[in-house]
């Protein structure tokens, strides 16, 4: 009887078995190709290198995109940021001239009522009356001064807050687009998924990032905040202004009290 040797039997069969069982997509796409035209393979490899050589030029223009955009996004927050100061430089000088004007204004005036002090009564009121309102001046000078420095401390503050968070999003928005575009080279060098996967996976990624994105900007919006800064910083002036009409309206009650004299003689005349 001849002797089976059930190793060299078995063995074989086992591994066939298992690739059998464990492998079937192997199995059919080896079938599958052997089915295939030398042709129609050929043009179908050439079909999916070009696809992922034009992936791979179309991830190069993502990126420089990205990169481009970014740097105009820091050109137009250095821009916006210096732009802000100047008008706040601006505004800080106007109200400064108004407030220069008024005071020569009034000095004028305050002369002029000086030679017609008659009394030491009369010339007393005139220096009280000046010495009252430079100091009115000063402190509203002072205040509105201080308002408008108190709103651009928190403007700056604003702006470097979302400055951050922007920078943290963009940050964020190009390492998911790197990790996507990476991803795409690979999987289509890999060839295990076929250019038109690899880009639409692509794509998808792409779409997502954009996303995440443009709902990081919505909740920058800093439109209310500033809007408070605004209406606080006009309240501190409007209330600036009505303490310095004010006190001004009470001193030229006293400057007309001391001049009645002068005034009824004048009318005696």
């Amino acid at each position: 009887m001849t002797k089976i040797n059930f190793k060299a039997v078995l063995v074989p069969a086992v591994f066939a078995l298992a690739f059998a069982s464990f492998s079937p997509a192997l199995a059919e796409t080896d079938l599958s190709e052997r089915g295939k035209k030398p042709e129609q393979a050929r043009q179908e490899q050439k079909s999916t290198l070009t696809s992922c050589t034009r992936i791979s030029a179309e991830a190069g223009n993502v990126q420089k995109t990205v990169s481009e955009r970014r740097d105009r996004v820091v050109n137009n927050r250095t821009e916006k940021k210096q732009e802000i100061k100047t008008r706040h430089e601006e505004r800080k000088d106007k109200v400064g001239e108004r407030i220069d004007a008024a005071k020569a204004n009034t000095d004028e005036r305050l002369e002029k009522l000086s030679e017609l002090a008659q009394t030491e009564e009369q010339r007393a009121a005139v220096e009280a009356f000046t010495t009252s309102m430079s100091a009115a001046r000063e402190k509203r000078r002072s205040a509105v001064e201080a308002a408008m420095d108190v709103f651009r401390t928190g403007l700056e503050a604003l702006q470097n807050t979302r400055k951050t968070t922007a920078e943290a999003a963009a940050a964020a928005f190009r390492t998911t687009v790197t990790t996507a575009l990476e991803k795409a080279k690979s999987d289509c060098q890999l060839g295990a998924l076929s250019a038109a996967e690899v880009k639409s996976a692509l794509v998808a990624s792409l779409r997502a990032a954009k996303a995440e994105l443009d709902s990081q900007r919505i909740a920058l919006d800093t439109k209310s905040n500033v809007e408070e800064l605004v209406k606080t910083r006009n309240d501190a002036v409007r209330a600036a202004h009505s303490e310095f009409k004010a006190t001004l309206q009470s001193e030229i009650a006293k400057l007309k009290a001391a001049f009645a004299t002068l005034t009824d003689d004048s009318n005696a005349e």
